[in-house]
């Protein structure tokens, strides 16, 4: 007997003696708590998010849910920075708060059905098992099984983890009691840029105005309120991931353009091998919108146009051909310098060139894409191909004058002839480039040719106004 009363006893003293693990406090903080924002863009469909926020916190184990952070973001490269705050594991919860995950979280519980009655409006309830969530609903009411939403359906609570907009939750060991400066930094999809140029010639077509403006994308799923934003012009390597996008973002709302407002240029700066693009004063991005920052401007920039003849090879066997046409292209070169008024890096982008017409109305005359482009460094933009200004070609022979009977092996001789006409009322300059491949030799030519590479060989043929010009030529090669 005396052994039985101890043992109870002994149990009961190590249950008072031993501490007791007191669940976690949690603490919710959300877009009221921010007091700053940085957003950096990226041009690869990439942003990183710095979120400062100011909490209040009670001392010991938190789990800490940070609301109102992108939808898209990437958990993995999410950091928490904090005086005397450690965190411990993270969880982010983007299984969202909608009719059919309310129901799925119920798969083998009990709910309630509410059904009114047809004449009387009278409200009857019953209880109703959740059997199936696949392709429908299947219920067990009673003893019999239905299918369908039989009436309204009642739910006791709100599973856990289940939220109404996509949060991260983060386990932290906080040493002080009271408010806390935090910054939360993460990765996130779904916010972009690009960069777009409006051109507009003058009249006489010698000088340009130059507007740039970035263009921004947001599709994360969140805003971004009075946002201090960066942009960062260069093509960074990222390891390629496998990701599930969140429920809530595979079908986004179509974004909509924002008109431009008027805005100084951004603040330009070399960062690392990249170039940084801050705005100088705090934007706001809003969710599912399309927006435009000024980017820079310039304005009297030297420009001339270039209408090129893009040659083709110039084996091809053919002993005669009659007269065919062939494009000639209208370019635009404009330098990258400060003599031009401009000697600023210049993000990739779209570029689109306006020209006043006899009346004064701005006219599309093309546009073309740029890649990032150095100070220094030369704009070349075709607007397509000139009306005005036609050429034709024709080859006038070819001969087999050497080797074997594979062709690789032979030696060949061909002649051609091109005929460039000016319908415009000034005198221009255009380039006729030809292609040459394998061993070659000139052997006669109507002007003297200038070498740009080893296969590849121009002329610059200065046609008067409503004038024509002919170049001939004739050339030994291999194939």
């Amino acid at each position: 007997m005396r052994h039985r009363t101890i043992l109870p006893v002994l149990m009961l003293c190590a249950s008072i003696l031993l501490p007791q693990t007191a669940p976690a406090a949690e603490v919710v903080t959300g877009a009221g708590d921010q007091h700053g924002m940085t957003v950096t863009i990226y041009n690869q469909n990439l942003a990183l998010v710095h979120d400062q926020r100011e909490v209040s916190m009670p001392a010991g184990i938190v789990n800490l849910v940070f609301r109102d952070v992108s939808a898209q973001l990437q958990p993995e490269s999410a950091f928490l920075r904090g005086k005397d705050l450690r965190v411990l594991e993270q969880n982010f919860d983007y299984d969202l708060l909608t009719p059919e995950s309310l129901l799925a979280r119920h798969l083998g519980k009990e709910i309630t059905i509410l059904r009114s009655h047809p004449t009387t409006g009278a409200e009857s309830r019953q209880t109703a098992k959740v059997l199936s969530v696949n392709n429908g609903v299947v219920l067990r009411v009673g003893t019999q099984i239905e299918t369908g939403m039989p009436g309204r359906l009642a739910f006791p609570g709100v599973p856990e983890n289940l939220r109404e907009r996509p949060a991260l939750t983060m386990q932290t060991e906080n040493a002080n009691e009271g408010k806390k400066q935090l910054t939360l930094s993460y990765l996130t999809e779904g916010l972009s840029w690009q960069a777009d140029y409006q051109v507009e010639l003058a009249a006489d077509g010698d000088s340009l105005t130059l507007n740039g403006w970035a263009t921004l994308h947001n599709e994360s799923g969140i805003g971004f309120r009075d946002a201090r934003l960066q942009l960062l012009a260069g093509q960074l390597h990222q390891v390629p991931q496998a990701r599930a996008k969140p429920r809530a973002m595979l079908e986004a709302a179509p974004a909509a353009m924002a008109a431009p407002a008027p805005a100084p240029a951004m603040a330009a700066a070399a960062f690392d091998d990249f170039h940084l693009y801050t705005v100088g004063r705090p934007t706001t991005i809003g969710e599912n919108q399309r927006k435009q920052v000024a980017l820079l401007s310039a304005a009297g920039v030297p420009c001339r146009r270039d209408y090129v003849i893009q040659g083709e090879p110039a084996l091809r066997h053919l002993d005669k051909e009659a007269p065919r046409k062939v494009p000639v292209g209208l370019f635009l070169l404009v330098r990258n310098d400060k003599g031009s008024k401009l000697g600023s890096p210049l993000p990739a982008g779209t570029m689109r060139v306006f020209r006043p017409d006899t009346s004064g109305t701005l006219q599309l005359v093309g546009e073309d894409r740029i890649e990032h482009t150095r100070e220094d460094g030369q704009l070349r933009l075709r607007l397509g191909n000139a009306f005005d200004v036609s050429a034709e070609r024709r080859q006038t022979s070819f001969n087999k004058v050497a080797g074997g009977n594979q062709p690789r092996d032979a030696i060949y001789e061909c002649g051609h002839e091109i005929v460039v006409h000016n319908a415009r009322a000034e005198e221009i300059t255009v380039q006729l480039a030809e292609t040459l491949s394998g061993d070659w030799k000139m052997l006669e030519e109507s002007a003297p040719h200038r070498q740009e590479s080893a296969g590849r060989i121009t002329w610059q043929l200065k046609l008067p106004a409503h004038g024509s010009e002919r170049i001939s030529y004739r050339v030994r090669a291999t194939q």
